[in-house]
């Protein structure tokens, strides 16, 4: 495997795993 293409998946899964706190964060807000 190339460590470029590792780094590609590793960001993005990174960057869905942030959405998803942000996301959870926000609706757990806005219910409060």
């Amino acid at each position: 495997m190339c460590i470029n293409c590792m780094a590609g998946k590793w960001k993005k899964f990174l960057r869905r795993r942030m959405v998803m706190l942000m996301n959870m964060t926000a609706i757990n807000g806005s219910h409060d």
